[in-house]
């Protein structure tokens, strides 16, 4: 199932995120280690006083057909092995290639200190085009259609609207 992780520091585009989970029906995982007033489809992760223990627990329960919302490099490289998408705050979508230009050929964990977070602000519209294109892009390659079946499951009428069939054409 398509849900959204979200390495909430040094984040601006939480509440595009939140807008996008809401437009499409998504589950949000956010790690942080303070308190935040979320809407319910946003579940808080509080994680201990280090940075390391949020990118351990995202690295660790994201999977295959997730995206997840990070500057760091260390934790899209293990976003990208888990099968998910890794998705800057400014747009741009983690490839290895990338995470091995930020942080060196030879490096496997953080990126240098200023290499990333000063280079990477971006505008926000262009994170939430992003956002849908890769939603949009993970539900393709899941096979699932990018609607609920009558759209009115937001407002509680889906048992209200029921598709109906066509009527079968006379054989002469």
């Amino acid at each position: 199932m398509l849900d959204l992780f979200v390495d909430i520091d040094n984040c601006p585009v939480f509440p595009q995120i939140v807008r996008a989970a809401q437009r499409h029906l998504l589950d949000v995982y956010v790690v942080t280690c303070d308190y935040l007033t979320v809407d319910a489809n946003v579940h808080l992760i509080l994680a201990q006083e280090d940075d390391e223990a949020a990118r351990e627990w995202i690295g660790t329960n994201i999977s295959r057909g997730d995206i997840c919302v990070t500057s760091e490099p260390g934790l899209a490289r293990s976003c990208l092995l888990r099968g998910a998408v890794a998705l800057a705050p400014n747009g741009r979508i983690w490839t290895t290639d990338l995470i091995n230009t930020t942080t060196g050929a030879t490096s496997v964990g953080r990126a240098r200190p200023g290499d990333l977070r000063d280079a990477w602000t971006g505008d926000p519209r262009t994170f939430t085009q992003r956002l849908e294109i890769a939603i949009a892009g993970m539900r393709a390659a899941d096979g699932r259609p990018g609607q609920r079946a009558s759209g009115f499951e937001h407002f509680g009428l889906a048992s209200a609207v029921r598709p109906f069939s066509r009527p079968q054409s006379a054989v002469g």
